[in-house]
Parts: structure tokens; sequence; C-alpha cells
């Protein structure tokens, strides 16, 4: 079976429309979860600036990356249908993004957790 340039495009279409979908509601849970939690934070009066912060950075973030994800897609489905050779190159573009951003959001909430641990437990 020979591997395809046409076919190799539409492998990476399918599971990019796969990845979309399933991140999409992800991020739809996070933002729900994020809205509960800040929710709660007003409602007891212990309302925190920075965690709030943190939490919607974050959740802009992953729904940022969702996006880069759909461009791709968007783009990629594009050059299936004109042959532009700027669609391609510009969607995997998007993808190296969209895989350069995860690491360092989890580089980052890593570093944030064990920052607030430290300082939680050395202000107590």
């Amino acid at each position: 079976m020979e591997i395809t340039k046409e076919g190799a495009i539409g492998k990476i279409i399918f599971w990019q429309k796969i990845t979309t979908v399933v991140l999409s509601l992800f991020v739809l849970a996070l933002w729900g979860l994020v809205g509960y939690i800040i929710h709660n934070n007003l409602e007891y009066g212990d309302y925190d600036y920075i965690q709030s912060g943190l939490y919607l950075g974050f959740c802009v973030s992953m729904t940022y990356m969702v996006y880069l994800l759909y461009q791709s897609f968007s783009l990629l489905q594009s050059y299936q249908n004109n042959q532009e050779a700027l669609d391609i190159e510009m969607a995997f573009n998007k993808q190296r993004l969209f895989w350069m951003m995860g690491p360092v959001l989890l580089i980052s909430s890593i570093a944030v957790l064990l920052f607030s641990a430290l300082f939680f437990s050395f202000s107590s």
C-alpha cells in the first residue's frame, strides 16, 4: 500500500478533527470548573485575585491552543481543496505553535503549583 500526499493529509485532517472536538469539550468543562470556583470564592468572600487570574490565564491559553488546532485543521482542508502551498505552510506553523504551547503550559503550571505550595508552607 503506497502512501500518497493526499492520503497523509487526509489522515492528519481526520485526527485533528477528533483532537479538536475532544480538546474543545475539555476546555468547555475547564471553563465551567473555573467559573464554579470563582463563583464559590465570591460567594464565601474568600476571593483571591492571584488564584483567579492564574485560573483565567490557564483557561484562555488552553482556549487559544484549541483555536490554533482548529485553524490548522481548516487550513489543511483548504489545502486539500485548492492545493495552495501557503495553506499547508501556515497549517504546519499553527501545529508547531500548538505543540510548543503544551510543554510551556505544563512547565508553568508545575512551577506555579510548586511556588504556591512553598509560599503556603512558609507562611503558616
